[in-house]
């Protein structure tokens, strides 16, 4: 039996034969699983479309970083590309915040001008955030990014999973943002 206080972790490293044998019981208080896998990410993701290009950065006062405080507003950044042979329409973009962080759901101040690189999510699904572009959108609006802000809530380090750029055409018609890690201390 194992007993965490607040912001206590519990590390387990398990080959994929235990993992499957692997069985919790008699949880209390909210517990959070991270999986980090050795595999690289193009076996298990499947094939991308090379004209696609999507990358995601986290700042904090502007500086670029992976690293957080507890009392840390995080602007997060994701620079979709789309080729000159990319399918034509609307793209989706998903991103999933890491554990330690939730989006800020309104954080912009009615009568205030926004450019459009301010992200609004149509859905938000826990930490799922999905995203509408069209066609063309930085060309036409400016930007090359859109952002939007998500508040520290827990110390750890955490999972970064990749974001995905979709077609609304086509589901084969998709790549994704490098994995990483992010960092929470106190």
């Amino acid at each position: 039996m194992q007993k965490l206080e607040k912001a206590e972790t519990f590390k387990v490293s398990l080959t994929k034969d235990e993992l499957a044998q692997i069985k919790f019981s008699a949880i209390t208080g909210d517990v959070s699983v991270v999986a980090k896998y050795e595999k690289g990410l193009a076996g298990i993701l499947g094939e991308v479309d090379k004209n696609l290009n999507l990358d995601r950065k986290y700042f904090v006062g502007g500086k670029e970083t992976n690293s957080f405080k507890e009392t840390d507003l995080v602007e997060v950044r994701l620079y979709p590309q789309m080729g000159k042979a990319a399918l034509s329409g609307h793209y989706q973009l998903t991103d999933l915040l890491p554990s330690g962080l939730r989006l800020v759901s309104a954080p912009y101040q009615w009568g205030q001008e926004y450019g459009c690189e301010y992200g609004h999510p149509y859905e938000v699904d826990g930490n799922r955030l999905k995203f509408r572009l069209y066609e063309g959108w930085g060309k036409y609006c400016g930007a090359i990014y859109l952002k939007y802000y998500a508040r520290v809530v827990s110390t750890g380090q955490y999972a970064a999973e990749p974001a995905t750029i979709q077609s609304f055409k086509s589901l084969q018609s998709k790549n994704y943002s490098p994995a990483g890690v992010i960092t929470i201390s106190q």
